[in-house]
């Protein structure tokens, strides 16, 4: 991507589900790769009893467009930060809850926006599975990472369609989980997306705005939602949110796997009621 691309990567418009009244307070939902907000439909109306619950599909991910050579890290934390513009207002709190990439990706969203003088709070910071250690690296073993294999594997085979089933035994037993989340991935943008994204292109960038600003924007509470087993993530990831933010709680949940939204839903709904309801 140039530099005029990613220059006018905010020009791009995010889909987004919305549900509840304007009037409550706002909670985002941030999914991760190679998905969208289509994992969050069961928990936004359980959600907006209470809130304004806002659920956008990140650039090429889902029903949003995006440039045809994809985005890394920080042109979707661009994209989100103008997104977010639109919601909320200096000195405003919000509450999140973040998936998979989603975390670094909303984090660098309003790290950029504290640059440039939009300071945001968050209320409740629910973590998912998600990590956003700025030396984060995947396991040696984890064949993705490598650029040569991921284009091959990612992009051309579109290997994450296929073995989606893997990673989300939900997928596995139910034909129509399997086949919406399929259909995601027939966009060769959102398949080059993924592959930057375990590429970590731009990952270090965004993670050090996040560092140098994560102050601005400290949560009142936090709490991390770790389904196992976890194939890509692990107990670092879990530590260096703990170092960050003392006050963090977790919840280590079995069979709930890297997807729990679709692996286990009643546990993470029973999460996210508890947290962000009581």
């Amino acid at each position: 991507m140039n530099l005029n691309q990613r220059k006018n990567i905010e020009s791009y418009q995010l889909f987004s589900n919305v549900m509840g009244d304007k009037s409550n307070p706002l909670l985002f939902l941030i999914h991760g790769s190679p998905i969208s907000s289509h994992g969050f439909r069961a928990y936004m109306e359980q959600l907006c009893e209470k809130y304004y619950v806002v659920a956008p599909d990140l650039l090429t991910f889902g029903k949003s467009h995006g440039p045809e050579n994809g985005c890394d890290f920080l042109d979707l934390s661009k994209s989100l930060a103008s997104f977010l513009k639109d919601h909320v207002s200096n000195g405003s709190e919000v509450s999140l809850a973040l998936h998979d990439w989603g975390g670094p990706i909303c984090l660098g969203a309003l790290a950029l926006l504290n640059e440039q003088g939009l300071k945001v709070g968050i209320s409740k910071l629910l973590f998912i599975n998600t990590g956003i250690d700025p030396k984060f690296r995947p396991h040696w073993w984890w064949p993705f990472q490598y650029r040569f294999f991921s284009r091959l594997a990612v992009v051309e085979l579109n290997s994450f369609s296929w073995g989606l089933p893997v990673l989300m035994h939900s997928a596995f037993k139910n034909r129509e989980t399997k086949r919406v989340y399929q259909s995601f991935l027939k966009n060769r943008s959102t398949r080059k997306t993924a592959m930057r994204l375990e590429n970590l292109d731009m990952y270090d960038e965004t993670m050090t705005k996040v560092s140098k600003n994560y102050k601005s924007f400290y949560p009142k509470r936090v709490h991390i939602f770790w389904g196992i087993p976890e194939p890509y993530f692990s107990n670092r990831d879990i530590e260096y949110i703990a170092e960050i933010f003392s006050h963090a709680t977790f919840e280590k949940v079995p069979n709930a796997g890297h997807f729990p939204m679709e692996d286990d839903p009643i546990a993470l709904m029973t999460t996210m009621r508890k947290f962000f309801l009581s």
